[in-house]
């Protein structure tokens, strides 16, 4: 009697033991979820941040070209100016 005790009492260990594993088991499935969809959602934003540089590097040199353009708008005598505009009518 006391056999068959302990060897419940052993299966019923052995179960617990089995029912931690299998639920460890479980939460590092649902945190490796949470990793991957977390980690596509950065990369996502990753490229959205180095898509906004190249936009904002290319809008930067557009507007050194065109302050460059002014400056020699601005150096140019008035009577050149007159002939680039009938130039450009």
């Amino acid at each position: 009697m006391v056999e068959a005790k302990n060897e419940s009492d052993r299966l019923h260990n052995q179960i617990e033991n089995l029912l931690r594993v299998e639920s460890i088991a479980e939460q590092q499935c649902r945190a490796r979820r949470n990793y991957d969809r977390v980690k596509a959602a950065h990369d996502d934003w990753e490229l959205n941040i180095n898509a906004a540089r190249m936009e904002r590097n290319n809008l930067k040199k557009n507007l050194e070209m065109a302050d460059q353009e002014l400056a020699v708008f601005e150096v140019l005598p008035v009577s050149s100016f007159f002939f680039f505009k009938f130039l450009f009518v």
